[in-house]
């Protein structure tokens, strides 16, 4: 039997989630108007545990809602198959070009980054790699990598808030399923 979870703490998590996805699309905006990683990057510690609090209880909701697949592989086949069920259809294409545009922002990154990260290192901007300067960079190439680093965090993030804030607020259990939106009920 699933396990049952309130309209108010469904709510609730839908908040959350809506609040993360927002704040990091904000996140993105931002980085386009020439903000960097570093004004912002305690607020990007914040988004990643948020993003933890509204996904694990949707993973424990689903990894006893489904009793006919084996423990081991409920959490895949939810993620692959299960996660956009019963909701509208621009959920699972929409989650899919969130995902892809990640992806893309991250391989972007390390493309102009070479594995590493920009530093600053006695006075001079260069790449960073686990101590080991690839190369050095101008000022300007510098600037444009903490943005576009801060570009994939937001971007990743967007992508990951996005399946829970569809899922706590499209799934609903039992008798909630038959009621609105309504979080007093």
């Amino acid at each position: 039997m699933p396990a049952e979870m309130s309209p108010k703490a469904r709510w609730a998590l839908a908040l959350m989630s809506m609040w993360g996805f927002g704040a990091n699309a904000f996140l993105y905006a931002l980085s386009l108007s020439g903000m960097d990683v570093d004004v912002v990057f305690p607020w990007t510690g914040l988004s990643v545990i948020g993003a933890l609090l509204v996904s694990f209880p949707m993973n424990f909701v689903e990894r006893f809602a489904d009793q006919r697949t084996p423990p081991f592989l409920r959490g895949l086949k939810f993620f692959y198959c299960g996660f956009a069920r019963n909701m509208p259809s621009w959920v699972a294409p929409g989650e899919w070009v969130l995902a892809i545009t990640a992806l893309v922002h991250l391989a972007c990154f390390f493309l102009h980054s070479g594995w590493g990260v920009p530093a600053i290192r006695d006075g001079q901007y260069v790449i960073d790699s686990h101590g080991q300067i690839l190369r050095a960079l101008t000022q300007q190439e510098y600037l444009m990598l903490k943005r576009e680093a801060l570009r994939m965090i937001a971007a990743m993030m967007i992508s990951i808030y996005f399946v829970p804030m569809m899922y706590w607020w499209h799934r609903r259990d039992g008798q909630a399923a038959e009621r609105a939106h309504d979080p007093g009920e």
